[in-house]
């Protein structure tokens, strides 16, 4: 008896360590609600420094429009590409879920962008996203973002 006391007053100790440093899930939303939300700023501003700092130098974006881009440089491109060809973009993204597993986080989200091109065509588009952050001293970097364009996918079904 003494024994299975012992171990079950082990079993606390060692639980009770490990939820010392646990966030709940929502204050995790919240967090990369944060993160997701600078996203969109800087985006809307056409901000380039500030886009390309929430990614990891290795970090790679993969949608399924288009082909995968890897690494910080050619993420810089891609996205000043974007900014370049765009006369305006409303950006919005939702933090649906995350997880956190040491210095590694899973984050799952919707997002939304109205914009308007150079040439003055409108674009509405919408869909979802799963990024794998890695912690970086003390700030979450983007190193592997992916994403869909639902309109994308749901015209490639009918096919």
């Amino acid at each position: 008896m003494k024994k299975i006391m012992a171990v079950l007053g082990l079993i606390v100790l060692i639980n009770y360590g490990a939820n010392l440093n646990a966030q709940s899930n929502e204050d995790l939303k919240q967090i990369f609600q944060s993160i997701s939300d600078e996203w969109t700023s800087y985006a809307e501003s056409k901000n380039l420094r500030g886009i390309v700092s929430l990614y990891a130098a290795d970090a790679v974006i993969d949608g399924n429009a288009k082909d995968a881009v890897v690494g910080r440089y050619a993420i810089k491109d891609d996205f000043k590409q974007w900014f370049e060809g765009s006369q305006s973009i409303d950006h919005s993204s939702s933090v649906i879920s995350a997880t956190v597993f040491g210095d590694n986080a899973f984050v799952y989200g919707s997002w939304t962008v109205n914009q308007i091109s150079k040439d003055g065509s409108k674009n509405a588009l919408r869909g979802n996203w799963v990024n794998h952050n890695v912690k970086i001293g003390s700030k979450w970097k983007i190193k592997l973002e992916l994403w869909n364009d639902a309109e994308f996918f749901e015209s490639r079904k009918k096919e």
